[in-house]
C-alpha cells in the first residue's frame, strides 16, 4: 500500500516573527517529531517552509539551526532587492543607456527569480497529499493549489470578526479569506481554546463535531522559575532595570487588542495609590500595528516605565521570574500564551476577564475588566501590597500551568491526523 502523506503549512516559521503562532508551530513540530520516533508513523509528514516541502524528520533534528540559516538567507536576498531597486532608480534617471546591459546581467545570474522566490512560499501545483494541516488560516494561498483529501485548520482566534477595529484592514481581509476558504473546503478545525471554538461555531456556522479543542502550552525547558539572585541581577542590568526596584511585567506584540494604553493608565494611578514604593512597569515586545496611541501615552508617563522591545527566549524565564506579577489585560485572546509562560515561572497574572483568559489562567491570577482602569489598578495594588496573596497565587499559577503540555497537544493533533487518514482509507 502506498504510504500516506501529510503536509503541515509553516509560514510562520519562514516569516521569522516569534509570536504566539510561531511558538505554536515550532512546539507542535517538535512534539510530532518525538511522537514519530515513539509511534513509528506509517505515513510521511512534510513541512512547507520557504517554498519547500521538507521531511519533518530532517527538519526537526535541527529546527533552530535551519530557521537561523533561512532567515539569514532571506535577509540577505531582501537587502539585495533593496539595493537592486535603488540602483535601478538611479540608472533610470541618470544613465538609461545602461538599462539593457544590466537586464542581460540580471537574466544571466537570475537575480529577479531569486528575489521573487524569497517572498513566495507556495508549492508548485501538482503535488498530492492525503491531509494538509493549515496552522494559520491566513496562509491558505500557500496550499490552495495542492490536491488533498482533507484540510485541517488551526484557529487561534476570531478577533478579525469580533474586533476588526483592533486590526488593519489588510489583516481583517486576509483572515476572512482564510476562514472562508477553510469553511468552503469543509475543513476539520483545531481551536486552541473552548472560547475560540465557540466563536468559530457561532460566527461561521461550523458543525461542532468538526471542531476539536486542543490547548497550547509553555515549554518547561524555556519557562521555569529562576530563583538564583545573581541571574536576576544580571537580567536587570541587561535591560536597565534598577537593582533595588520591583517591577510588574507585560509582554506582547504592540497592537490595540493587547490593551497596553489602559495598562499604562492603570499603572499611572497605581503610582499615586502606593506612593513612594519603588515599583516599575516593564513592557517587553515587538512593534505590531496601530500602536500610536500607546506610544503617545508612553510619552506622557516616562517615570518608572521601561520599554525593552523584543526579548530573546534565553532571557524570558529570568524576566518573568523577577517580576512581582504579570499584566495581560487584553481585550480578547484566543489562548494567551504569555500568561501561561508567566505562570510556568511561578508568577501570578492580572488578566482580562473575557475571551480565553479566564479559561486558561483559572485561579492562577486576578481577573480585571480591560475597560476599567480602576479595576486593573486595584489588581496591581493587590499583588504589590499583599505578599501572602501574591505567594498563594504564585503556587496556584505553577499548579495550573503544569496542566498544559505540548506533548499532549502533539498527541491529540496526531490522533486527529490518524482519524482523518483512516476515513481516507475507508473511502
Amino acid at each position: 500500500m502506498k504510504k500516506k502523506r501529510i503536509l503541515i503549512e509553516g509560514f510562520k516559521l519562514a516569516e521569522g516573527k516569534k509570536d504566539g503562532c510561531f511558538r505554536y508551530t515550532v512546539e507542535l513540530l517538535k512534539g510530532l517529531h518525538r511522537l514519530q520516533a515513539q509511534e513509528n508513523f506509517d505515513f510521511g509528514v512534510e513541512v512547507l517552509i520557504g517554498g519547500q516541502a521538507l521531511p519533518l524528520s530532517d527538519l526537526a533534528q535541527d529546527l533552530e539551526g535551519y530557521l537561523h540559516r533561512h532567515w539569514k538567507k532571506r535577509a540577505s536576498i531582501e537587502r539585495m532587492a533593496k539595493l537592486r531597486q535603488k540602483t535601478a532608480d538611479i540608472i533610470t534617471s541618470t544613465a538609461p543607456f545602461l538599462i539593457k546591459p544590466l537586464k542581460k546581467i540580471d537574466h544571466l545570474f537570475k537575480l529577479t527569480k531569486k528575489i521573487e522566490k524569497s517572498h513566495v512560499s507556495a508549492l508548485p501545483r501538482g503535488k498530492h497529499y492525503d491531509l494538509i494541516h493549515l496552522t494559520l488560516p491566513q496562509s491558505f494561498n500557500l496550499i490552495e493549489n495542492q490536491e488533498t483529501h482533507h484540510h485541517l485548520v488551526t484557529i487561534h482566534d476570531c478577533t478579525h470578526r469580533l474586533f476588526p477595529e483592533f486590526h488593519t484592514w489588510e489583516n481583517v481581509d486576509r483572515a476572512e479569506q482564510g476562514f472562508q476558504f477553510s469553511v468552503k473546503k469543509e475543513a476539520t478545525f483545531i481551536a486552541v481554546s473552548e472560547s475560540a471554538k465557540t466563536d468559530l461555531i457561532n460566527l461561521y456556522n461550523v458543525s461542532p463535531d468538526r471542531v476539536f479543542t486542543i490547548y497550547e502550552a509553555a515549554n518547561p525547558s524555556i519557562f521555569l522559575p529562576i530563583r538564583n539572585p545573581s541571574v536576576i541581577r544580571s537580567l536587570k542590568d541587561r535591560y536597565n532595570i534598577p537593582q533595588d526596584a520591583h517591577y510588574l511585567l507585560t509582554l506582547s506584540t504592540l497592537e490595540p487588542r493587547k490593551n497596553l494604553t489602559n495598562t499604562l493608565k492603570a499603572f499611572g494611578k497605581l503610582k499615586e495609590k502606593i506612593g513612594n514604593a519603588n515599583v516599575y512597569l516593564v513592557i517587553a515586545g515587538q512593534l505590531g500595528w496601530k500602536y500610536d496611541q500607546f506610544l503617545s501615552e508612553l510619552e506622557n508617563q516616562r517615570d518608572k516605565i521601561i520599554f525593552t522591545n523584543f526579548v530573546p527566549d534565553k532571557d524570558l524565564a529570568a524576566l518573568y521570574s523577577g517580576a512581582l506579577g504579570f499584566s495581560f489585560v487584553s481585550h480578547y485572546e484566543g489562548f494567551g500564551l504569555p500568561a501561561l509562560e508567566a505562570m510556568m515561572c511561578g508568577i501570578p497574572v492580572v488578566f482580562g476577564n473575557r475571551g480565553s483568559l479566564p479559561e486558561v489562567v483559572g485561579d492562577g491570577g486576578l481577573p480585571a475588566d480591560p475597560e476599567d482602569i480602576d479595576d486593573i489598578c486595584s489588581c496591581f495594588a493587590n499583588l504589590i501590597q499583599d505578599s501572602e496573596k501574591r505567594e498563594a497565587l504564585s503556587l496556584k499559577a505553577l499548579d495550573r500551568a503544569g496542566q498544559f503540555s505540548w506533548d499532549t497537544t502533539a498527541k491529540r493533533t496526531f490522533a486527529i491526523y490518524q482519524s482523518l487518514l483512516d476515513k481516507t482509507g475507508k473511502g
